[in-house]
């Protein structure tokens, strides 16, 4: 009748370590499992914006001021807004939009003779 009881509160003790290890690894993994979506997301953004570049580049004719162009893929869609043009310089406004909604910004300057990217902004639009 001497029994100090220490299995009991040892059980109960360690459970809770159980418990709180699981669902400390639970969150991790529904952290990382956010984090890849997200980096899913803005590399299929990036590719859309790299194929409108190409598809500016290989434009055959000089689009006018003010123009909208738009590419459709698998993925979502690529418009492509003329700001400025003129028969040697253009600035173009890209904006990539995913079949999800996601949407991402760009601009460039484009030598419409050679194809050269002059310069590349993301994130904002030349307006």
């Amino acid at each position: 009748m001497n029994q100090s009881g220490f299995i009991y509160p040892l059980t109960i003790m360690l459970c809770l370590f159980v418990s709180w290890l699981t669902i400390f690894h639970i969150t991790q993994y529904s952290s990382e499992e956010q984090l890849l979506r997200e980096q899913e997301r803005f590399m299929q953004l990036e590719s859309l914006l790299q194929v409108g570049i190409v598809e500016s580049q290989k434009m055959s004719t000089i689009p006018a001021a003010n123009e909208n162009i738009v590419f459709s893929y698998d993925s979502g869609k690529v418009t492509l807004i003329v700001n400025e043009s003129n028969s040697q310089m253009g600035t173009i406004s890209l904006i990539a939009i995913l079949t999800t909604g996601h949407q991402r910004h760009a601009w460039f300057k484009i030598n419409w003779e050679t194809a050269e990217i002059k310069q590349y902004v993301e994130g904002e639009i030349a307006w």
